[in-house]
């Protein structure tokens, strides 16, 4: 995986109220395409990401996150802990629609925010077919190396790359999070 492009859904602004403030911030969902050596497509990589606006983009952190595997998606660590909203699991009934609250807990006061899916979970996706593409992502060095590429591309997409960075990852992220950073 040695270059990439991108898809986005978004900037859309939000404004949330919660409890003693009112954060208004960018939600953008988006795709970044990884090719191989020849040029051609390999997977493309979801996001979600949010922005706090009226922030100094140099100085302003932000945090990538991402979930344990195999097929664990960013979502409960968007949606169960650091995002903006959360779901509301009281009286949840499997074949019903959750409620989707405002998460007072948000991490987004402190660091925008950038929720990967790697290959395989989310919305992320294989778009070249073959064992040997699968090997090469769902591999540890793979994996590792296409979410740190996908981190180098956001930041220089969203003119981030002065800004402190923090990546932090849940289960088998947990492990992932310090090769990525030694990647980096």
């Amino acid at each position: 995986s040695t270059t990439a492009s991108m898809t986005l859904l978004g900037p859309c602004p939000v404004t949330l109220a919660l409890p003693g403030r009112t954060l208004n911030f960018a939600a953008t969902a988006g795709s970044i395409r990884l090719f191989d050596d020849k040029g051609e497509p390999q997977a493309d990589i979801a996001y979600n990401s949010y922005q706090l606006d009226g922030t100094d983009r140099a100085t302003r952190p932000v945090t990538f996150l991402f979930n344990g595997g195999p097929g664990a998606s960013s979502a409960w660590l968007q949606f169960g802990a650091a995002g903006p909203w959360r779901l509301s699991l009281d009286g949840a009934v499997s074949s019903a629609t959750p409620d989707l609250l405002p998460n007072a807990e948000t991490w987004l006061d402190f660091t925008d925010l950038v929720f990967i899916d790697p290959v395989g979970t989310g919305y992320s996706r294989f778009v070249a077919s073959g064992e040997d593409v699968r090997k090469r992502f769902l591999s540890v060095d793979g994996d590792v190396s296409s979410i740190a590429l996908v981190i180098r591309r956001w930041l220089e997409k969203y003119a981030r790359l002065l800004s402190p960075k923090f990546v932090s990852g849940e289960s088998y992220g947990g492990i992932r999070g310090p090769k990525i950073v030694r990647n980096l």
